[in-house]
């Protein structure tokens, strides 16, 4: 009987030591992701002061609310429609009487290139913003997959450690509660039987079960102002900022482009179901200062600035538009 005693406690060392092995925390990542330092490498450097080579209109700092800006001959609803939101639709208006009197045959032709210089200047601004705004998002989207990459690391390895240490810790089992059948001691083999079966069943339930969890700190939350909607963003350049909320007069979208981005983003379920614990749990993560993340939550959270960044690029779009009726000849524009 001492000898089965002291069979059962090697067999006991052998399973504490594979799954202790198995279960020890995993070691503290190297150049944190998550970290507030590497949250900085994304912040671009304090703003230069704004040089603008116009007048911008008295609410060019707010949230637009104008629906249609009113039509000018020569420029498209869509070119219109930019030049309103970056704030060169007067400088536009010019342009067109500036263009008509030429026609009508007097000499204005260094007050048009004045207008344009203005315009290219403006424009070449908008474009650096556009670009400006994109590395940004891109640069803390790729923050977000480095830590989600991590965690997955992390968890596979931990799960390939628990499913070794059940293979093992079963089968020594097995081997003894064998030995023991064999040797005629029927009940210790079928109490050992049983404490295989629970020690399999323990640590692969912990491996199913396994989340890796950290920290993820976001102190400045790109997501957190298209949420919220301020009438001055402090993240976003002034022109995407308006750009993201002017009511659009595409009929694909309803609304703002800030607005299809939001109802994407809950179409998709990156914040739950509507009204659920979830659903708040994930606003206050997403749109807040930083908390501990899942793996499933970083991929979300990457998904929703990859939409975000997608909105934020087709502005090109249209100020490719703009700039393209700005290249026609003067004399194909029709006087207004």
């Amino acid at each position: 009987m001492n000898a089965l005693i002291r069979q059962w406690v090697a067999v006991f060392v052998v399973i504490c030591f594979t799954g202790g092995c198995a279960t020890q925390p995993a070691a503290k990542l190297q150049a944190d992701p998550g970290s507030p330092d590497n949250e900085s490498r994304c912040t671009p450097p304090p703003d230069l002061p704004r040089i603008i080579t116009t007048e911008l209109p008295p609410d060019m700092g707010q949230t637009p609310r104008q629906k249609e800006p009113p039509a000018l001959p020569g420029f498209s609803p869509h070119a219109v429609s930019i030049a309103h939101i970056i704030g060169v639709e007067g400088l536009l208006a010019k342009l067109v009487a500036l263009e008509a009197e030429q026609a009508r045959g007097r000499d204005v032709h260094i007050a048009l290139l004045e207008v344009r210089q203005q315009l290219s200047d403006r424009l070449l601004l908008v474009s650096l913003d556009i670009a400006s705004a994109s590395a940004e998002i891109n640069c803390r989207k790729e923050r977000t997959d480095q830590l989600g990459d991590r965690l997955e690391q992390q968890r596979d390895t931990r799960v390939s450690q628990l499913t070794i240490s059940a293979i093992i810790g079963g089968a020594i089992i097995g081997i003894m509660s064998g030995g023991l059948a064999i040797a005629g001691e029927a009940t210790a083999a079928g109490a050992g039987a049983i404490s295989g079966g629970v020690f399999e069943t323990i640590l692969g339930s912990m491996a199913l079960t396994y989340e890796a969890r950290h920290d993820f700190s976001h102190r400045r939350n790109v997501l957190r102002e298209v949420w919220e909607v301020p009438d001055q963003s402090t993240i976003f350049p002034l022109s995407v900022w308006r750009y993201l909320n002017f009511p659009t007069i595409d009929p694909r979208v309803h609304g703002s482009m800030r607005e299809e981005i939001v109802q994407q983003w809950r179409e998709a379920g990156r914040l739950g179901e509507p009204g659920t614990e979830t659903e708040q749990k994930r606003i206050a993560l997403f749109f807040g200062e930083g908390g501990t993340y899942s793996m499933e939550e970083l991929r979300d959270r990457s998904a929703m600035l990859d939409l975000l960044r997608s909105h934020i690029d087709l502005m090109t779009q249209d100020l490719n538009l703009l700039i393209r009726e700005l290249l026609v000849s003067e004399g194909a524009r029709p006087a207004p």
